[in-house]
């Protein structure tokens, strides 16, 4: 029994297929309109003879002209990993219901329109997901909760229903909505769109940047786009590898202040500034690359960055602002031509600092701005 699903119904678009609509009906193909934008639960569940197409492991059920307009779910439970084809629109609920063995899963391109609930519920070893933004749909507040594909009804539940084993989040798109990580506890990394609210924490639930709760197992950071701005992430002590965007065009004041677990950064070519206490007691921090773009070094920037023994100040770099370099572990130091200005205690405390170079372009040079050094 074929099946044909119109864009209307006596003049009323059909948008919706709801809960069990099929349920042990003896369908054996069915055509969905493009018109459909949403999907129950269980909708074709114990259609035996029901025919799909195939993709890398995957079962769909097309429209017209999309043979992969909305994906059912794995050939087989045993599927270990499943990368879905980029013309899925729509993922059923429990579409990787109790796959044991499933450890990845990845959901790409920009086309998807729906993710079922409980899409990855009662998936014990799953370690990895790539998904196009959080929740049900894109920038929805409804079911806007990183839990609602494991099964959660909540945002609290997200404690309950996210798997333990889960270590890597891939998130390319949309907005995160506050609280959406909330109690998901167990990620090393994740790649997210941009720093939601403006500061880290805020998409694990916390009403300001000074609230701590980014969970301490995180630590790697990729965002994808928008800017860091004024503490984004602030006292993230956990974190040893942040990557950021083209996109940032300055990095904002106290942006990632006590940072102490931080090893490495590189600076994208757009920045243009670091602001000040930007890396203030990043001790950890042994690697750094300030980019030719970078005009200006704030107060305080890399105060107390005791690991970092060498840097290497671009001649895009105009001013130097006070204690930028204060208590850091450098050994040596080329100020550049285009320099002008050096703050005051600049390089105060550097006490492993045997070397300086200086050019004739600095005109002002702050009280102790080489205090303490060996210099």
């Amino acid at each position: 029994l074929p099946i044909f699903i119109p864009e209307t119904y006596n003049g009323i678009p059909i948008t919706r297929i709801g809960d069990s609509a099929f349920f042990r009906k003896g369908v054996e193909k069915i055509t969905l309109s493009e018109s459909i934008v949403s999907m129950g639960i269980d909708v074709f569940f114990e259609c035996e003879n029901l025919t799909y197409n195939i993709y890398e492991g995957g079962k769909y059920i097309g429209s017209a002209t999309n043979p992969y307009y909305y994906f059912v779910g794995p050939e087989s439970k045993d599927v270990t990993d499943i990368v879905l084809h980029t013309d899925t629109r729509i993922i059923a609920a429990y579409a990787f219901r109790s796959c044991n063995r499933l450890k990845s899963v990845a959901v790409p391109g920009e086309n998807v329109i729906q993710m079922g609930f409980g899409m990855v519920f009662d998936c014990p070893v799953i370690e990895s997901i790539t998904i196009p933004y959080v929740g049900e749909k894109i920038n929805s507040r409804r079911n806007a909760h990183f839990g609602y594909i494991f099964g959660s009804r909540t945002y609290g539940g997200n404690i309950s229903y996210v798997s333990e084993s889960l270590r890597t989040v891939v998130i390319n798109g949309g907005s995160i909505a506050k609280s959406a990580f909330y109690g998901v506890d167990m990620l090393e990394s994740i790649t997210i769109p941009e720093v939601a609210g403006g500061y880290f924490s805020y998409m694990f639930g916390g009403e300001s940047y000074k609230d701590n709760i980014v969970p301490a197992s995180i630590k790697s950071v990729t965002v994808l786009g928008g800017e860091i701005e004024e503490n984004a992430f602030y006292k993230c002590t956990g974190l040893t590898n942040i990557v950021i965007p083209d996109s940032v065009t300055s990095i904002g004041d106290y942006a990632f202040y006590d940072c102490s677990g931080l090893t490495s950064i590189v600076i994208p070519d757009s920045v243009t500034s670091i602001g000040d206490y930007a890396f203030y007691d990043c001790r950890g921090l042994t690697s750094i690359v300030i980019p030719d773009s970078v005009t200006s070094i704030g107060y305080f920037a890399f105060w107390s960055c005791s690991g970092l023994t060498s840097i290497v100040i671009p001649d895009s770099v105009t001013s130097i602002g006070n204690a930028a370099f204060s208590n850091c572990g450098l050994t040596s130091i080329v100020i550049p031509k285009s320099v002008t200005s050096i703050g005051y205690s600049a390089f105060r405390g550097c006490r492993g600092l045997t070397s300086i170079i200086i050019p004739d372009s600095v005109t002002s040079i702050g009280n102790e701005a080489f205090s303490g050094t060996a210099y």
